[in-house]
């Protein structure tokens, strides 16, 4: 019996160090991962206020319009025509009065969400975002929740308000818009957009020109929306 124990002990120990080696390695790789993104603080802007073009662009035609300080931006989801619709169907279904964004940030430099990052690598564009929705219990109308899940939302009912979050990656391409003083909603909180560019081997930052901060070659007209900008976590 005690050859047993000894046999397996012998076996199991190794196994464990393994387990918690493969960790610190796995932690490690991320932690490199993550210092090869670098922001370009030169580019940095301030977003003020969100909506949609008057007239629709081609290839944006389902485009969220972010305004900034310095520039504005057309930002729709990557991938299927599912997932641009999806985006459409909520600011056209959803009560904007309730519904705010907030980054959803996934590299360590940007974790504390107290900015947009846009990501740029191999001349892509992205940035993720977390469209919440919250609305007192007094407010909401018969199968509001259920519509806000049909569009792809998660919800949580409390007694007092209704919670939801619909997280999406979206790519982005720069406008200059025609008109600012058009501004009918704006942030009560403006938040800061950031830009980081992916790091090439032994630290050298990949360079170029960011394709997507070269504007369109006419600018654009906004009606803005009651979207609010927060740095607070709703599903929490």
């Amino acid at each position: 019996m005690l050859k047993k124990i000894l046999f397996l002990s012998a076996c199991i120990v190794p196994l464990l160090g393994g387990c918690v080696f493969s960790g610190a390695v796995s932690n490690g790789l991320e932690d490199a991962e993550n210092r090869r993104w670098a922001v370009d603080e030169s580019l940095t802007d301030t977003l003020v206020a969100a909506g949609r073009p008057v007239q629709s662009v081609a290839g944006f035609e389902n485009a969220l319009l972010l305004a900034g300080q310095k520039r504005a931006y057309l930002v729709q989801p990557e991938g299927s025509d599912s997932d641009l619709t999806e985006l459409r169907s909520i600011l056209a279904q959803t009560d904007l009065a309730y519904l705010s964004v907030s980054p959803s940030n996934t590299i360590k430099q940007a974790e504390d969400d107290s900015h947009f990052a846009v990501l740029d690598r191999d001349g892509s564009s992205t940035l993720r975002v977390d469209f919440d929705f919250y609305k007192p219990e007094a407010a909401l109308k018969k199968g509001e929740k259920a519509a806000m899940e049909k569009l792809g939302f998660h919800c949580r009912q409390y007694p007092e308000n209704l919670k939801c979050s619909n997280t999406m990656t979206l790519k982005l391409q720069a406008v200059n818009l025609a008109d600012r003083s058009k501004l009918q909603h704006t942030f009560r909180t403006p938040l800061p957009l950031k830009f980081y560019r992916y790091k090439a081997g032994r630290g050298r930052i990949a360079r170029g020109v960011w394709k997507a901060l070269i504007p369109l070659a006419f600018a654009v007209d906004i009606v803005t929306f009651p979207i609010q900008a927060s740095v607070v976590d709703i599903k929490k």
